[in-house]
């Protein structure tokens, strides 16, 4: 294998993955967003921020739930609880994968993975930052299992699967009740990543490294939000990228 040291080529390999997420979703007539970073870039840079090395997309649950049970992996995987093996993968969003790559992350080092991109659900919360808290709670509780506390195998499949099942439970009522509310809350480090609904209700083209993707319609609001001035580049010092892994190409 020959590790990817430039981060123009693993945004390159990204990027391509991206481009099949999207020939999905416009093939399905499927709704998503580029989210946070990914987004920022496509406003403020036109493509990448020079120094990200993740793409984020998001869609809201039922489109979401329609992507996990639609998708035909090939070379590009989709993985998430629901359609991998109970040992083999315990992030509460999905991750679409290019299989003809191997990403290690630091933080989890015993899990093998490729480079991919972050699909995030974005959930219905009918009581605002009440049931936000509630999930992000729930979220964070399966995450303390597996790496503060280090359960491992079968203790944390049983847990986790039971913490996930409740949640599951929780969203897919929410879902069928009106909100004017929408949240991310598979994301453990988010804080207060909750936005109105309507801000989603329609769907905006914008370019992203020549190609053009889709973001809401109410963008400059969901960046505000998440990151208030967000045309202000930040200081030098912390323009460095966000997630610790190597990566490498088969």
């Amino acid at each position: 294998m020959r590790q990817v040291i430039d981060i123009k080529e693993l945004q390159k390999i990204q990027y391509n993955i991206l481009v099949e997420f999207d020939r999905f979703c416009k093939e399905h007539n499927l709704k998503y967003f580029l989210a946070y970073g990914t987004l920022l870039g496509a406003v403020r840079h036109k493509g990448f921020i020079p120094w990200d090395n993740d793409v984020d997309v998001c869609m809201l649950r039922d489109e979401y739930e329609k992507l996990i049970k639609l998708y035909k992996d090939n070379r590009y995987r989709l993985m998430s609880v629901e359609r991998c093996k109970r040992n083999e993968y315990t992030y509460a969003h999905a991750k679409m994968v290019d299989s003809e790559t191997v990403l290690n992350e630091k933080f989890q080092p015993d899990k093998e993975l490729g480079v991919y991109i972050d699909v995030f659900p974005l959930d219905y919360l009918c009581n605002g930052e009440k049931d936000y808290d509630l999930i992000l709670k729930r979220y964070n509780r399966i995450n303390y299992l597996e790496t503060a506390v280090g359960i491992k195998g079968k203790v944390l499949k049983i847990l986790g699967r039971k913490q996930l099942a409740r949640i599951y439970k929780f969203i897919h009522k929410n879902n069928k009740n009106k909100s004017k509310y929408v949240g991310n809350c598979c994301a453990t480090n988010a804080s207060g990543d909750i936005y109105n609904l309507d801000w989603f209700d329609k769907t905006k083209k914008m370019h992203f490294e020549g190609d053009v993707f889709l973001v809401p319609v109410e963008y400059k609001r969901v960046l505000e939000r998440r990151y208030g001035n967000y045309m202000e580049l930040p200081p030098i010092e912390e323009r460095k990228p966000q997630h610790d892994f190597d990566a490498y190409i088969k």
